[in-house]
C-alpha cells in the first residue's frame, strides 16, 4: 500500500499549528453520555489546554467561552420540520 500526499495536503500542513487544531474543534452536547465518557462534549477547552482534568472541564469551557468570542464553536443541530 502506498501513500501519497498532494502540493496542496502538505502546504496545508505546513500551515497547521497546535493552536489551529484546538480552534478547529467544536463542543457538541451528546446529552446522558456526556458524564458517562468524562464531559465528551467539552472538545475546545480539552484540546487547548489538555492538562485540565476532565472533571472541571465544564467549569473551564464556561469561563472560556467569552474570552474566545466568536472563536468558540459549538454544535447546534437544526430544527428538524415536518
Amino acid at each position: 500500500m502506498t501513500v501519497g500526499l498532494s502540493l496542496s495536503s502538505v502546504l496545508h500542513m505546513q500551515e497547521w499549528s497546535y493552536l489551529r487544531g484546538g480552534l478547529s474543534t467544536l463542543d457538541r452536547d451528546y446529552g446522558i453520555f456526556n458524564k458517562i465518557h468524562h464531559d465528551i462534549g467539552t472538545h475546545v477547552v480539552h484540546h487547548l489546554l489538555p492538562q485540565i482534568p476532565h472533571y472541571h472541564l465544564e467549569e473551564a469551557t464556561a469561563a472560556v467561552k467569552p474570552v474566545m468570542g466568536p472563536y468558540y464553536r459549538c454544535f447546534r443541530p437544526r430544527a428538524h420540520s415536518r
